[in-house]
């Protein structure tokens, strides 16, 4: 996806772990030098593109930019309103594309939102901290859908308790 415009919105969702909807919804206003204010989502329904609120009222964050992040915002032409001036329907599209082309399998636009808390929760990052970064109203959403990812801290857990017993 480097260098094509589908770069800014799968790092946003890898990354940043944003919501497709989120990402279509980022305005101008949103960017403040090296932090992002997710505060609106964009969603398709019957009568097209409709402007409303974060899924929840936890969903409404500001996010520290990595450079990386932060310099491919700073490149994107100002042209119109809305940061990423694509639709949802066009990254997804875009997305899969870009995943055909690579060899690698199929599979969902917001799946790379789950492989960015994923990743973080592999690293040592609390359930807390990617509770508050994904914009997840209470952590029991956070626990249930990530905690099973990381198999090592299974052999962890039954090191300690082999050591307390053993």
């Amino acid at each position: 996806a480097r260098g094509t415009r589908y770069e800014l919105p799968i790092a946003l969702a890898m990354w940043l772990g944003l919501r497709q909807s989120e990402i279509v919804g980022l305005t101008w206003d949103c960017f403040d030098g090296d932090v992002l204010h997710i505060r609106q989502a964009i969603v398709v329904g019957d009568n097209g593109p409709t402007k409303k609120g974060t899924k929840t009222y936890s969903g409404k964050r500001s996010i520290h930019l990595p450079e990386y992040i932060r310099k491919l915002i700073e490149d994107q032409p100002r042209n119109t309103s809305q940061i990423v001036p694509l639709s949802g329907k066009a990254i997804y599209s875009g997305f899969s594309r870009i995943c055909a082309a690579a060899g690698a399998p199929h599979f969902r636009f917001h799946d790379l939102r789950h492989s960015c808390a994923s990743l973080l929760y592999a690293n040592g990052v609390s359930l807390k901290d990617i509770q508050e970064w994904l914009g997840h109203s209470d952590m029991a959403t956070t626990a249930n859908i990530y905690s099973h990812v990381d198999s090592a801290s299974k052999k962890v857990t039954g090191d300690v308790i082999s050591g307390v017993l053993g």
